[in-house]
């Protein structure tokens, strides 16, 4: 009888061992999903305070001061464009940067897309946010003052001026699972 209870005893074991091994390997995947889950949750809402400040505040003004330059004066850029007047245009959007207010608002912009681009490049924030919330926007400006970030380039040999903009353009959707 005893040999039975033992057999008993053995197979009830080796049951439970197997139990504590499937809970294992469900388990750490299950937990390992939970923190990547977190850590995408806490990229995306580090995007959505970039987003928050770009649309409040002192950037909002800026953004409203130079692109409403640029679609008041679009029609001239335009024309300079259609007559390959290529050096009168840079000049044309250097004199629209150079109004007052232009330098100070375009130094904040271009230094919130390169704080931006830092934050998703080194993944604080989430790559598919940021494309989904600032790829247009940074098209649009890029088309509107890139000439002029070119300019500060050549002019005093920055190769780096503007990098977080053109980079921001050019975020393309990224394959995650988080």
């Amino acid at each position: 009888m005893s040999s039975s209870k033992e057999k008993e005893n053995d197979s009830l074991g080796r049951i439970l061992s197997y139990l504590v091994a499937i809970s294992t390997i469900i388990g750490i995947p299950a937990g390992l999903y939970g923190y990547f889950s977190g850590q995408h949750d806490s990229r995306v809402e580090k995007t959505f305070e970039f987003y928050s400040n770009f649309r409040s505040g002192e950037l909002e003004k800026d953004w409203s001061l130079l692109i409403g330059r640029w679609n008041d004066r679009a029609k001239e850029a335009q024309a300079l464009v259609a007559q390959n007047k290529h050096a009168e245009y840079a000049q044309f959007v250097r004199s629209i940067v150079g109004e007052s207010g232009g330098p100070a608002a375009m130094e904040r912009i271009l230094s919130f897309f390169d704080e931006l681009i830092a934050c998703v490049s080194n993944s604080l924030c989430d790559n598919n946010t940021a494309y989904a919330l600032f790829k247009e926007p940074a098209y649009q400006f890029a088309s509107a003052y890139g000439s002029y970030v070119i300019y500060i380039r050549q002019e005093f040999d920055n190769k780096k001026y503007g990098t977080g903009l053109f980079q921001t353009r050019a975020l393309e959707k990224s394959m995650s699972i988080f």
